[in-house]
């Protein structure tokens, strides 16, 4: 990257910049509008393969032991999550810890089952970025902070509690 700065006009550079760090600035409602095709097939493959996906937990033996063709689910579950997911960053950019905070802190909340997690942390991962978007636009305004700074602010420190939540866990059930 450093090699091609000075051949990059200040407008794309600033465009890169935006997408890399995540940020709704530059995000258009015509963007958006192409969006919502990818977003309705991936979420009726997820209202579809939610139920199956809590046998997936314990792994593809034991789905698939309980009745659940597991190889299926999971390429169904990959291609929700590409339909979902790569739209979005082809508009905002990478928004950090979303995916991994979220649901996982959902999870901690409301418990493990799929049907419920899925779209309560699809509301909380939208409350999440809304709430760092506004504060990425009023911190140093007039100045625009990314979205993804934001996020990663609020993230890490959460990924890195329920991470040390996870070890405790292991070793205090190892004893």
């Amino acid at each position: 990257m450093l090699i091609a700065t000075p051949f990059i006009d200040r407008a794309a550079g600033r465009s890169f910049s935006f997408w890399a760090n995540g940020s709704f600035a530059l995000a258009t409602w015509n963007a958006v509008i192409t969006l919502i095709p990818f977003l309705i097939v991936g979420i009726v493959i997820t209202v579809l393969i939610a139920r199956s996906l809590d046998p997936m937990s314990l792994g593809n033996n034991a789905a698939t032991s309980l009745g659940v063709p597991a190889a299926r689910i999971s390429t169904w579950a990959l291609i929700a999550v590409v339909l979902l997911v790569a739209p979005a960053v082809s508009v905002v950019g990478i928004v950090s810890f979303v995916g991994l905070v979220v649901p996982h802190a959902i999870r901690q909340l409301i418990g493990p089952r799929h049907v419920t997690l899925i779209p309560v942390s699809a509301v909380a991962g939208a409350l999440l970025v809304a709430l760092a978007d506004l504060i990425a636009r009023q911190v140093l305004a007039p100045i625009e902070l990314p979205v993804g700074a934001i996020t990663a602010l609020i993230g890490a420190p959460v990924f890195l509690y329920l991470l040390r939540r996870m070890v405790q866990g292991r070793t205090a059930g190892a004893r």
